[in-house]
């Protein structure tokens, strides 16, 4: 009786610590200094009451490869956003695996570039959903471009970029 007594508390203490430790709607946020590649993102992180006619605004430091920004980007709402954060967080797939299968649930759109190459908008195929927490994921295979005479040289972002925001009621 005393060990199964101790088996439960143990199981207890256990389970208390994983469901405290465990999943969260609160996802780490890379942003402003920390990240050199993206400036600035509109609806901005936590943004509540955005139009469900939003587009999303990015403004980079400098050019970007506007291929490996269309693949690294992802605009992901609803329960299948709760679904993506906790497989990041925990790991559960290699990169490209996560990336396919966040392609395969997120918006689809355009982008339309400045001449620049350093800032976008990605006007979304169908409007937004009102009433629902939307996830901005931009992966860290996305690369700038630096031109010097005839040469080119690429960095990768190196992080994921993440960001939240709310669409308005109805």
């Amino acid at each position: 009786m005393k060990n199964s007594m101790k088996t439960i508390a143990g199981l207890a203490i256990v389970l208390g610590f994983l469901i405290l430790s465990g999943c969260s709607k609160n996802t780490k946020v890379i942003s402003g200094p920390s990240n050199p590649f993206v400036l600035s993102v509109q609806p901005t992180n936590g943004a509540v009451n955005v139009p469900i006619s939003s587009s999303v605004q990015i403004i980079f430091a400098s050019p970007m490869d506007t291929l490996s920004v269309a693949q690294n980007f992802c605009l992901i709402g609803g329960e299948m956003m709760y679904q993506v954060m906790d497989s990041l967080e925990h790991a559960m797939m290699d990169y490209s695996e996560m990336m396919e299968w966040m392609h395969s649930e997120s918006f689809t759109g355009q982008f339309q570039w400045n001449s620049k190459r350093d800032s976008c908008l990605f006007l979304p195929d169908s409007s937004l959903i009102h009433h629902t927490e939307y996830m901005i994921y931009m992966g860290r295979n996305m690369e700038s471009r630096h031109r010097d005479m005839m040469m080119e040289h690429r960095e990768m972002m190196g992080e994921d970029f993440i960001t939240h925001f709310t669409t308005e009621d109805n």
